[in-house]
């Protein structure tokens, strides 16, 4: 008898455990937002100003979200918002106020769709994108179901000349998650000057605090159709009595209204800035200005096409072509597109523009950053700066002497991480001319290396503020595994360009070079018992060893093969048992850089860019499950259920952190879909790393294709 109740118990457990897994599975897929038909989507989400489409590789952008309202932007002037409301049964209702927004973000363009009780049947479809070749803004509206005597209104105003500082920072949601909150400003439109003539209106020029204008700068706007334009008092726009505003105002901005009952079922707009002391203004047509508008958003998302059984990394592959495509500031790939827009040789912001196939564009950056590479044998010591308390190498330190890279680098160390990225480059496209800029650079690169991290010749190198978490990290002369993996990775691809062009010297100095950091390694930092590396091994004293090592001790030595394939595993199994793993709200997990602490600033981060590096270390070592595991865990959390829609960034590097958006393409095309050229040994290796749930998978990029079924 006990043992029928015994059994019926557990039978009764089974199906309990099974329907709180349902459960658990079902709470783990929601998200703020979702992905339907290749865009990242929402509900009723109530923000504003959290989503910038970006303009043309300027730092230009038009700051649109959850609520429809479009900002456009760029250092240091706001271009002005634009607002849409619709009279139905003569009451005006603006569209950031209906009850039913639906938001589809697709890469670098924004659609609502809009209705609300009030209208009945009435559907507002309402688009914004950047314009093709050039800094301005499109917008297109569609109105479906209209009723007898339905009105559209539009109000364009509020141009303000900014100078405090990159607008680019001041306006990410990131940095300033207040300004989600902040809706239509009619006090922003205090001053303007407004003019109207046909169906364009100027709006200028800029003027500062004092009135005065800073330039001949101003902003024209055009309608595809007449929208009996005049100039309205914002405020009263904004709170109507009865749906009209007339009259002078210290709040001017401009205004149209389009009967709806004709044939015009598509209205667009044009905006721009220009320069207003130009008697006959260009322009071109809204519509045209759309069309192309929409030809260069279509080139970007069929770039890349990701079909697989998961829809939300297809919408955000597709829309991260976007992203990669905005951070290339010619000549360089920037170091954000929000925060952080400007030029540095690292962190890992080359790996974007290499998966997506822009081997221009990085062959352009190396040629730019290596022109600047310091030939100068003058600085030989090393010497640190005493005003910093020794913490930085002074400006007369063997560091900023032969090697060195001197545009954009600060107190830095990108280099390491540039030379790095340019050999995946190489390894990628197999061109002669990078490498024929590349092989010297190279060389001077490691001499550099061996100079100042490894003046003992034990193989070991130290790491110098080489990579995004290390602002706030000091080895003290310590030999460290991630910039002996990067010097490890230099010998090896030195040694290979050295074969091709027959300089057999050469290619022995380097074979022997890695041969020796590859005993330094394993001899004074790889711990065989524990089967992982140590972080660090002290310079002086009792040279000990730090046992508890971070992400990049990990994920470098297996990305730069020093490690073989069995002990990569061994290794990723310490970030999984003893770093700090959080299971994610939406499914997947993320790993802690590091245990240690205090964790000041970025030593201790849930940060994307590691987990994407880490995951594609997973799929590299053939753990294709636990690598998937952490990349869904982490573009979930990031691009779907944080503050901005297919955000590929971090909080402490802002929307679109390079450092993140590129090593979120490398996991994807690289690690998840096992593209891995070698095009200089003539070798090409796809090795997919699908979880083993899914059933099919494919991928197109300018590169190659791969199906899967």
């Amino acid at each position: 008898m006990r043992g029928i109740i015994g059994n019926k118990w557990k039978l009764l457990c089974c199906i309990a455990a099974m329907l709180y897994s349902i459960n658990i599975v079902k709470a783990q897929t929601l998200t703020k937002y979702s992905a339907a038909c290749n865009a990242i989507t929402g509900f009723n989400n109530t923000s504003y100003n959290n989503r910038p489409l970006y303009c043309n590789n300027t730092d230009a952008f038009i700051l649109t979200g959850d609520k429809p309202l479009m900002r456009f932007v760029q250092t240091p002037f706001i271009y002005g918002s634009f607002m849409l409301g619709i009279v139905h049964n003569n009451q005006l209702k603006w569209v950031t106020n209906c009850s039913s927004i639906k938001t589809a973000y697709k890469g670098n363009m924004m659609e609502w769709t809009i209705t609300d009780t009030a209208l009945h049947a009435v559907v507002i479809k309402l688009s914004v994108i950047p314009a093709a070749g050039t800094v301005a803004m499109c917008i297109k509206a569609q109105i479906e179901n209209e009723q007898l005597g339905d009105k559209l209104i539009w109000m364009y105003g509020g141009t303000e000349y900014k100078n405090e500082g990159s607008l680019s920072w001041s306006m990410d949601v990131i940095s300033r998650p207040e300004i989600m909150k902040e809706g239509f400003q009619p006090a922003s439109c205090r001053n303007n000057s407004i003019t109207i003539s046909d169906k364009k209106f100027v709006i200028g020029p800029f003027t500062d605090t004092a009135k005065k204008p800073v330039r001949a700068i101003g902003i024209e706007g055009m309608c595809s159709i007449n929208s009996k334009m005049k100039i309205a008092d914002a405020e009263e726009m904004l709170h109507p009595a009865n749906g009209s505003s007339a009259g002078n105002s210290s709040l001017p901005i401009v205004t149209g209204t389009i009967e709806l009952n004709t044939n015009e079922k598509e209205i667009y707009w044009y905006i721009n800035p220009v320069d207003i002391a130009k008697k006959d203004l260009a322009f071109i047509t809204p519509l045209a200005a759309w069309q192309k508008g929409m030809e260069r958003i279509e080139t970007l998302s069929n770039r890349i096409i990701v079909k697989t059984p998961d829809e939300k990394l297809n919408a955000l592959a597709s829309a991260s072509v976007a992203v990669i495509d905005a951070v290339w500031y010619d000549p360089v790939f920037v170091h954000g597109a929000m925060l952080w827009n400007i030029p540095f040789p690292g962190w890992r912001t080359i790996y974007g523009g290499t998966m997506y196939g822009w081997h221009d564009r990085v062959k352009k950056e190396a040629q730019y950053y290596i022109a600047s590479q310091n030939k100068n044998t003058s600085k030989r010591f090393a010497k640190a700066d005493t005003a910093l308390m020794g913490t930085l190498q002074d400006s007369t330190s063997r560091f900023f002497g032969a090697g060195h890279i001197d545009k954009d680098q600060w107190k830095y160390n990108f280099q390491s991480q540039f030379f790095d990225q340019l050999i995946t480059e190489w390894r990628s496209s197999g061109d002669i001319e990078l490498e024929n800029i590349l092989r010297p650079a190279l060389e001077l690169h490691l001499k550099w290396l061996e100079d100042c991290f490894d003046p003992d010749g034990d193989g070991v190198y130290e790491s110098y503020i080489n990579s995004w978490p290390t602002d706030s990290q000091w080895y003290n002369g310590g030999g460290t595994a991630e910039e002996t993996a990067y010097a490890y990775n230099g010998h090896r691809a030195a040694a290979e360009m050295a074969m091709r062009k027959c300089d057999t010297a050469a290619a022995n100095y380097h074979r022997k070079k890695r041969e020796q950091i590859k005993k330094g390694f394993f001899s004074k930092l790889w711990m065989a018992k524990k089967g992982f590396s140590g972080a660090y091994r002290e310079q002086g004293g009792y040279q000990r060893l730090h046992e508890n090592p971070w992400l990049y001790s990990i994920f470098l030595p297996i990305d730069s093969k020093l490690v073989n394939n069995e002990q990569a595993v061994g290794s990723l199994y310490y970030t999984k048992s003893v770093l700090q793993n959080d299971t994610m709200p939406a499914g997947g997990r993320m790993v802690w850089a590091s245990n240690w602490v205090p964790a000041v600033f970025s030593v201790r981060e849930l940060y994307p860019g590691d987990n994407y590096h880490l995951a594609l270390a997973y799929f590299l070592s053939g753990m294709g499950d636990d690598g998937w595991d952490i990349m869904k865990g982490t573009f979930y959390e990031g691009a779907f259920n944080g503050n901005v829609p297919g955000d590929l960034g971090a909080k402490k590097g802002g929307t679109d952190f390079n450092d993140c958006s590129s090593m979120f393409a490398r996991a994807l095309v690289e690690g998840l879909f096992g593209y891995r050229p070698d095009y200089p040994n003539k070798k090409v290796t796809i090795a997919p790393q699908f979880p083993k749930e899914w059933n099919n998978a494919a991928i197109s990029t300018p590169d190659f294709s791969f199906e899967f079924s």
